[in-house]
């Protein structure tokens, strides 16, 4: 992984004080990192914090590091879990494993440098992250439609996240609120509760499983598509340790990265805050709606029901790996009234000839000649504004971004077409 260009939206547009940060950067971490060794943490891989043009902080080893190498590997017992949060926790109201950590963080941050864990709390951001749920509801109302679509679902636990807080901890708190759930939100690790505790009080008190963890010091590894890593809960000497391996390898001093998952731009902006132009998992979504209406498509009611029975209808989206399963299905049921022949090369991703030279490239063109000129009226509409907040200006420079990407595969589709 040598010469790359990683640059990561959202987290670079962030203003600091470039004069004081380096040095209360490194306070701060020094101290987290002679916390973390007083709670038996050895730094072997010889991790550093490093402040990169391209991402802000990010993590370097003073070593080279090679595939397979444990990067860092965390004992549990610095992990704040349930079984940490679970005494501060009335047994009245169930909580989900975001929610108690969120009230925890906001809890243990109140009491400053008593709290066991203000070390760990002091590394943390003091801005909320610029996720799109997180602005004015007239900025959202402004938003396209699958970022409404997509901010549904974080809104509405947000809401609930409020309401339990503000009887469970208190109203007074609630200026630390967005910033608690965004911190578990985008910086949370998935543990196998179940290996490291038989604590039957979680049935009692969550509403979900407790497999949701805050890793100190781990969380400072920036992500990049192109990273591979594996991570997780591993027993040594009846210990249990968050371990991180690198399965790629890394120069010395060079920014050391580590993968959310195969995600494109939209969820990582929805759930990080951040975008990564050139992500080659990126894609342009469309909805069942939005293709019918755009290629003028009549279906019976029996493709109609064929597409909505077998999910068809979910994950349609052209990207730099090409056009979906699921897209070109639901374009081949535009193509053919013959059921028969649908079923036939649904199941079998077989495709005439004609299909894939015409008429799928005609289906394209127009797909993303429409995504073009919505990307051109949601920055209209966004940009009239008044004095936008930042996760909505985070929100106008991602269609800024998607606008070239849909422009880039137009060329490339194109390109494959002739070719």
């Amino acid at each position: 992984m040598q010469n790359r260009n990683y640059i990561i939206m959202g987290r670079t547009k962030r203003k600091r004080a470039r004069s004081k940060y380096p040095r209360i950067l490194n306070e701060t971490l020094i101290r987290l990192q002679l916390w973390l060794s007083e709670n038996n943490w050895k730094n072997e891989s010889k991790l550093k914090i490093k402040l990169f043009n391209e991402t802000g902080r990010g993590i370097a080893s003073k070593k080279s590091i090679t595939p397979n190498d444990i990067l860092i590997s965390i004992p549990a017992s610095s992990l704040i879990t349930f079984a940490q949060v679970k005494i501060s926790l009335p047994s009245a109201t169930k909580v989900t494993i975001h929610e108690a950590l969120a009230m925890f963080l906001i809890v243990e941050k109140m009491k400053g440098v008593k709290s066991l864990w203000s070390e760990y709390l002091q590394s943390l951001p003091e801005e909320v992250p610029l996720l799109p749920w997180l602005a004015t509801p007239e900025e959202i109302d402004s938003y396209p439609a699958d970022f409404k679509l997509a901010i549904d679902r974080p809104l509405s636990d947000y809401a609930c996240f409020l309401k339990k807080a503000c009887q469970l901890i208190g109203d007074v708190y609630e200026p630390l609120f967005p910033w608690a759930f965004a911190m578990v939100n985008t910086r949370a690790v998935y543990i196998d509760h179940d290996r490291v505790s038989t604590d039957s009080n979680s049935n009692l008190l969550l509403i979900d499983k407790p497999s949701m963890a805050l890793c100190p010091f781990l969380d400072m590894f920036n992500h990049h598509y192109l990273a591979k890593t594996e991570a997780g809960l591993v027993e040594h000497d009846k210990k249990f340790y968050y371990e991180l391996k690198s399965l790629n390898g890394y120069s010395k001093n060079e920014q050391i990265f580590i993968s959310y998952g195969p995600h494109d731009n939209l969820k990582l902006l929805m759930e990080y805050g951040f975008f990564i132009p050139g992500n080659v998992y990126d894609t342009v979504r469309f909805r069942l709606e939005e293709i019918l209406k755009e290629l003028n498509f009549s279906l019976d009611d029996n493709r109609y029901k064929f597409i909505k029975d077998h999910n068809f209808h979910h994950n349609l989206h052209l990207g730099y790996a090409g056009v979906s399963y699921n897209l070109k299905i639901v374009l081949f049921s535009g193509y053919t009234e013959d059921m028969k022949q649908l079923n036939m090369v649904a199941f079998s991703d077989s495709y005439p000839e004609d299909f894939l030279i015409n008429y799928l490239t005609k289906c394209t063109a127009i797909l993303l000649n429409y995504k073009k000129n919505s990307c051109l009226k949601e920055l209209n509409t966004l940009t009239n504004l008044n004095q936008l907040s930042n996760c909505a200006r985070n929100v106008v420079e991602y269609i800024r971004y998607r606008l070239l990407f849909v422009e880039e595969l137009k060329v490339i589709f194109n390109k494959n077409c002739k070719s």
